[in-house]
């Protein structure tokens, strides 16, 4: 809990690091179309790294898998359980 608080109160380091850790993560999640993506005529959602993004591939179960391995999940869950 003092980690995630630190992280948070180091104003230099946030503006430092600008949104890049987030997108990061998002990334490794699997990403999200309305960050970096274009609209193609026949509907193709289709990312700036020429991949295509499909609702039917994402699962919250992966998401939730990964936020995991991440350490991202167990934070959360502690800080609303112990508080």
């Amino acid at each position: 809990m003092k980690r995630f608080y630190n992280s948070c109160m180091n104003v230099n380091e946030l503006e430092r690091k600008g949104a890049q850790p987030l997108i990061e993560i998002i990334k490794q999640l699997g990403g999200w179309p309305v960050l970096d993506v274009r609209f193609e005529e026949n509907d193709t959602i289709r990312n700036n790294d020429n991949n295509t993004w499909n609702e039917n591939d994402w699962s919250l179960l992966d998401v939730h898998r990964k936020l995991n391995e991440l350490g991202v999940i167990d934070d959360i869950l502690k800080n609303q359980v112990l508080a």
